[in-house]
């Protein structure tokens, strides 16, 4: 009388029927009837390639094909496939298709039909529910009758003796245990099925005695349909009853539609009962999700399931148990998802919207502090409505229960999906600006309070809004409270690695040069990860920009400064040369793109360049450079610990005279590797100059050339210069210093060597042979670069050898 003993025992049963499932062969084909597409039609046998010499069939290579004959008119000779085929999402489909010859299962194939299979439908094809693939598969899809031979003695008898026990010891208790628990239910239904797979005469030939399902064995289950007060139970059974209603016999089929009725007729007891456990709340999930993923089948009265669908969804997302409520919002977003599809019609979506509104489900979701993947489904639903039904579903109370949910969340997905719920419904509360920019600073503010990871880079302003991967926050109406609280989530913030500063942002900030602002900038110099410091447009003279460029000096992360569109042509310079001094250790990256630098400003802050030894990238695009800035460059990239990698002065009005002396350094500077000089004018003989300080071809001479600079960019640049900077990619530079020999000396001279004998000989012809190996490592097709050129060359230095000293060569 145990209950804990009786559900053991039914999930035995389960076991007992999964085994001589196991054991039961395939059909030995399908008929195929119903196709729009006439030749598909037809009987599909096993394909023998699929049949091991045993005689075993692998279920993962189950195939049935079918030859079209020669005398139908269309598709003659053709040879379709029903298999089954695993997706890249690891899902498995059946298809009826003509499989490529080369590559079966793959884009190649002719598909005609498909079905998404269920989980319990992988081992074998869907006998219904087929959907047509355009244009080759024309409507109405086709449905499938097993082709079942004679049964194997054996398992004939394993099967027969498996349900005779069934109907002496089992099927008359089962439904006065049903009602106990959801495992009787399932393991019951999984009984029914087995018992409904022969309801063939073929099978029913192959029995002793028949023992299949009838009205009998289901007709008892109606009265706990209709009597019940288990939810478990009732929803394990409206389940199983979709599941096994595809493959009974039309009779059954009728009782089993009657047990769905009368379940969703019940629904005074899916309204008043309480959940009382987790494993209830997880029931009443899998009747609104598996459920809703079984919708392939056809149930007999879709309005009520879908009216017991909001129900469930609406009492769960109500519920206090934070399960439950998860559990609801899963239903509200697939009958979202279900609304919002191509098949839903205006009215079912506004009655879907008046469903919203009645049971203020928008102000839950907004309120919701936890989950938050319910958003993203509203926000859809919003922007499907039209413009003005839209407009009254989102109202102000909706944004304020938003703005608070912001400010008090936990959870950062929250902050996330309603700062992007809001951003993305902007045109239909436009006349609530104020209280959308509150949200936005408030959902940021959060984010940053709360550590998000994705959240990397902040901009303060407006001009960052269109930045990837950046996060927006405006200082609009924001109070000294509220400054302060931005300031403290940044100081204690542990994954921001970049800020950036726009123009209205300081203009902002000039209201608060008291408390609020010295807190920001308290924070700045206290945060322990921001490594990127812009500001973009700002003003330097006795404003907040003038304090913000100073705190950076102080920031000990800061590894790049960027200040774009600043004016540094007059006071404010200044400001940038005390935060480079500060920064003298530790800066890599510097950019002064657009900021007034002329050869002025640029000997101004010269000294402080030539201090910072850790500065590897320093740009001045779109400044107003003369050739005196150059000469100024030139001394900076010539200074000795000067390391900059990458020097950018592309659009900076230079000229050829000026890049003269820049080209002039390179000889003696081994660090830079990339030099910008895109939207200058160049002439022929600077790019002349820039060659030979690459390969000088004065004689022994090419090794004190410039082997580092592997790219200028510009589109004029010289095909030999273009050559030699291919050259410089190589990080062995014994092997550059060789091509470069190799380039400019087509005739080598052993009349040094000839004072040593033929001891030299040897080291001359090995250094021939090893730079053959060196020019591998070159895709361009020069002729100095082939094996014969430099073969050739080798022979002509045996040949001095061999002529100056001829008596050494003689037999």
């Amino acid at each position: 009388e145990s209950s804990s003993l009786k559900s053991f025992g039914w999930g035995q049963i389960a076991e007992l029927i999964d085994e001589s499932n196991g054991l039961r062969p395939p059909p030995q084909g399908y008929m195929v009837s119903g196709a729009g597409t006439a030749f598909i039609n037809g009987s599909y046998m096993i394909d023998p390639q699929c049949v091991a010499k045993s005689r075993y069939v692998k279920a993962s290579d189950l195939a049935y094909t079918r030859i079209v004959p020669d005398n139908e008119n269309e598709g003659a000779g053709k040879k379709i496939t029903l298999f089954k085929c695993r997706m890249r999402n690891q899902q498995r489909w059946w298809f009826l298709s003509e499989a490529d010859k080369h590559q079966p299962g793959t884009d190649k194939d002719i598909d005609y039909y498909q079905h998404k299979s269920q989980k319990h439908e992988e081992d074998s094809p869907s006998l219904s529910c087929w959907l047509a693939c355009g244009p080759q598969g024309r409507g109405p899809a086709p449905t499938l009758e097993p082709i079942v031979g004679s049964s194997n003695d054996g398992q004939a008898d394993i099967e027969h003796q498996l349900m005779e026990w069934a109907e002496e010891n089992v099927l008359l208790e089962a439904v006065q245990d049903i009602d106990m628990s959801s495992k009787v239910a399932r393991s019951l239904m999984r009984l029914y099925k087995f018992m409904a797979a022969y309801h063939d005469e073929s099978h029913l030939k192959s029995l002793k005695s028949v023992n299949h399902l009838t009205e009998d064995h289901i007709r008892p289950i109606l009265s706990v349909c209709q009597n019940s007060t288990n939810l478990v139970t009732l929803a394990e059974l409206y389940l199983q009853f979709i599941i096994i209603r595809p493959s009974l016999p039309t009779n059954l089929q009728t009782v089993v539609d009657q047990g769905i009725k009368l379940i969703l007729g019940r629904q005074i007891h899916l309204e008043d009962k309480p959940f009382e456990s987790d494993e209830e709340v997880s029931s009443v999930l899998k009747l609104l999700t598996d459920c809703y993923t079984l919708r392939s089948f056809v149930w007999p009265d879709s309005s009520n399931h879908l009216e017991i669908w909001k129900k469930f969804s609406l009492r769960l997302v109500q519920s206090k148990s934070p399960i439950a409520r998860e559990a609801g919002w899963t239903g509200v977003s697939g009958l979202l998802k279900e609304f919002s599809s191509a098949r839903a019609t205006s009215s079912m979506k506004r009655e879907l919207a008046e469903w919203i509104v009645s049971n203020q489900l928008l102000s839950l979701s907004l309120g919701s502090s936890t989950h938050h993947e319910i958003i993203p489904s509203i926000r859809s639903m919003l922007t499907l409505m039209p413009m003005e039904e839209g407009g009254v579903l989102l109202q102000e109370c909706h944004l304020q229960i938003a703005l608070d949910t912001c400010r008090t969340t936990d959870s950062v997905n929250v902050a996330i999906q309603i700062q992007q719920f809001i951003a993305s419904v902007t045109d239909l509360v436009q006349d609530q600006g104020l209280l959308v920019d509150q949200i936005m600073q408030a959902a940021v503010t959060r984010r940053i309070e709360l550590n998000d990871h994705t959240l990397t880079m902040l901009c303060v302003g407006d001009e960052g809004t269109n930045l990837i991967g950046a996060a927006p926050l405006n200082l609009y109406n924001l109070d000294v409270d509220g400054i302060l609280r931005i300031a403290k989530a940044i100081e204690q913030n542990s994954c921001l690695s970049r800020i950036r500063f726009a123009s209205d942002a300081a203009e902002d900030l000039e209201e608060f040069r008291g408390k609020g602002f010295s807190g920001l900038v308290h924070a700045l110099e206290n945060s322990k990860t921001i490594t990127n410091f812009c500001l973009s447009n700002c003003t330097f003279e006795g404003s907040a920009g003038n304090e913000l460029i100073l705190a950076a000096g102080e920031m000990e992360p800061i590894r790049k400064l960027s200040l774009t569109g600043c004016e540094l042509d007059g006071w404010g310079v200044h400001s940038v040369i005390r935060t480079l001094r500060k920064l003298q250790r530790r800066l890599m990256v510097l950019d002064l793109e657009d900021c007034l630098v002329d050869e002025s400003v640029l000997e101004l802050i010269l000294p402080s360049l030539k201090n910072l030894r850790e500065l590897k990238e320093f740009s001045l695009q779109r400044n107003t450079l003369h050739n005196e800035s150059c000469l100024l460059l030139a001394d900076l990239l010539a200074c000795p610990q000067c390391n900059i990698h990458i020097l950018d002065i592309e659009n900076t009005g230079v000229d050829s005279e000026g890049l003269q002396a820049i080209a002039n350094v390179l000889a003696t500077n081994s660090k830079l590797l990339r030099l910008n000089l895109s939207g200058n004018s160049i002439n022929e003989e600077c790019w002349q100059t820039f060659s030979q300080q690459l390969c000088n071809t004065e004689k022994n001479k090419a090794r004190l050339s410039n082997h580092t600079l592997r790219s200028i960019q510009h589109p004029g640049i010289s095909e030999e210069l273009r050559l030699f900077l291919t050259f410089n990619q190589d990080t062995n530079k014994k092997r550059v210093v060789v091509k470069k020999i190799l380039y400019h000396n087509g005739h080598f001279s052993m009349v040094h060597f000839f004072s040593w004998g033929l001891r030299l000989m040897p080291n001359a012809v090995n250094w021939f042979d090893k730079a053959q190996t060196y020019f591998k490592w070159d895709d361009a097709p020069l002729s100095a670069f082939k094996d014969e050129d430099i073969g050739r060359r080798k022979l002509n230095a045996i040949y001095q050898f061999v002529k100056e000293m001829p008596l050494q060569f003689a037999w």
